[in-house]
């Protein structure tokens, strides 16, 4: 979930206040962090492939 990442990365808020805003449970709120950092990783490692093979 993009919104549960980014309150957290960006914004600052903490686990469990997004959790509260959210109504979600704060597991929910760590899994949702867990993957978006997962996907970013991957997606900035592709992109750091792809700039290397045009050197």
């Amino acid at each position: 979930m993009r919104i549960g990442f980014t309150l957290f990365a960006i914004q600052g808020f903490k686990q469990e206040e997004i959790a509260e805003m959210l109504k979600l449970s704060v597991g929910t709120i760590k899994a949702n962090i867990f993957q978006a950092k997962a996907r970013l990783k991957s997606a900035l490692k592709d992109l750091e492939v792809h700039s290397n093979d045009n050197l």
